[in-house]
């Protein structure tokens, strides 16, 4: 069993994001990171704090031979 992370956020930006861009910008990080869930934000004039969950997901790895001359 794994055991999942909390972690809260502040991210600033410059420039000009509006609400609606910040708030698209932020439902879409599960897209990227399958595994993040999201949990509460709230958007500031120049950044925002929010919540993530990590669950930990499974590490693949790839055996291969390596052959050397010597």
């Amino acid at each position: 069993s794994y055991q999942s992370f909390f972690y809260s956020l502040t991210v600033f930006f410059s420039g000009k994001l509006t609400g609606a861009l910040t708030w698209q910008f932020w439902q879409e990080i599960p897209q990227h990171f399958p595994n993040v869930q999201l949990d509460q934000f709230v958007i500031m004039p120049n950044h925002i704090h929010g919540i993530i969950i990590i669950q930990p997901s499974p590490v693949e790895t790839l055996h291969c031979k390596v052959y050397t001359k010597y």
